[in-house]
Parts: structure tokens; C-alpha cells; sequence
């Protein structure tokens, strides 16, 4: 009976383990050009001519209920943070040098270049923003932002703030 009970194949056994380590290659599938979202682009860091378009001028113009397909002069409300001290000196999602004392936030689908002016709802602060970065990864929040920003918009001591958002212009 012992006869009976048939083990695998050497052969097999290796063909199997050659396959399974084939599959665990430590090289990237796919590299930051091969995705469009992650692609580094060059953006210009010129400040946007928003003020010349009456659409963003109305203050009158709905808020959205999601940030899929924006335009200019779109806007919503959300909670934003800020971040900084970790992050300085390394590379964002676009591929510049992240400073947070530069005005720069982080969107999780905005393409890179985009400008965006935040207003804290609490006190009526506002500045001008470039997405440079990706995220937040935080639930209930569409938008992080440099220090900088934080500071002048008066939240720094606090962390967050709820504030609406104002696409100025898109790359």
C-alpha cells in the first residue's frame, strides 16, 4: 500500500517554486510616468489671474457635493489640516522639493498646478494655494495644507479648520 501514495515530482516542485518567485520581483511594475496622476510635470509657479474671470467673482455660484470633474470657479466646504515639519525637504507626489513655508496644499485628484483659494470659515483669512501634493488620507477631509498656509489662514494652534474652497484655475 505504501507504494500507492505518490509524491510530487522534483521536477514539478521546482517549476512551482521557480513560478511563485518569478511573481515577487522587487522592481516597480509600473514607474511614476507610466501612471498619468503620478507623472512628474513641471508646473508654473505663477500666481493665478482669477480676479479677470466674473465666474469666480460670484460668490453666488453652489457649492459641490464632490470633487470629481471641477472647473474654475467651482467651490466647497471641508475640513482641512496642515503639515509640514515631517515633510520638509522631501519630495511631493509631483516631484518638487516640499517647503512648508511655501503656499502649497495636497488633493488626492487635482491635477498638479492647480490653484485653489481657501477661506477659513472661522475668521474669513484666505490665501492662494498651488496643489503640489497628493492627499489628505484622513476620512472627511479633501485637502491638506503647507504650514504656511495654515498660519495665515489662523489655524496653526489648532490643527484644523472648516473652510471653502475656490478653484481659481486649473494647468
Amino acid at each position: 500500500m505504501a507504494g500507492l501514495i505518490r509524491r510530487p515530482a522534483p521536477l514539478a516542485a521546482l517549476l512551482l517554486l521557480a513560478l511563485s518567485l518569478s511573481t515577487c520581483s522587487s522592481a516597480p511594475r509600473y514607474g511614476r510616468a507610466d501612471v498619468p496622476h503620478l507623472a512628474t510635470r513641471e508646473v508654473s509657479p505663477a500666481r493665478p489671474v482669477a480676479e479677470a474671470d466674473p465666474k469666480l467673482a460670484s460668490a453666488d455660484a453652489p457649492l459641490r457635493q464632490g470633487d470629481d470633474d471641477l472647473e474654475a470657479g467651482d467651490r466647497w466646504r471641508t475640513r482641512v489640516s496642515w503639515y509640514g515639519e515631517g515633510w520638509h525637504g522631501r519630495r511631493t507626489a509631483s516631484g518638487e522639493i516640499f517647503d512648508l513655508s511655501e503656499l502649497s496644499a495636497a488633493h488626492r485628484r487635482l491635477p498638479f498646478g492647480t490653484w485653489l483659494q481657501v477661506t477659513n470659515l472661522n475668521n474669513g483669512k484666505s490665501v492662494n494655494v498651488r496643489v503640489n501634493d497628493r492627499g489628505p488620507f484622513k476620512r472627511g477631509r479633501t485637502l491638506d495644507l503647507s504650514k504656511e498656509a495654515a498660519r495665515q489662514l489662523g489655524f496653526l494652534r489648532d490643527g484644523t479648520a472648516q473652510v471653502e474652497v475656490r478653484v481659481l484655475s486649473l494647468p
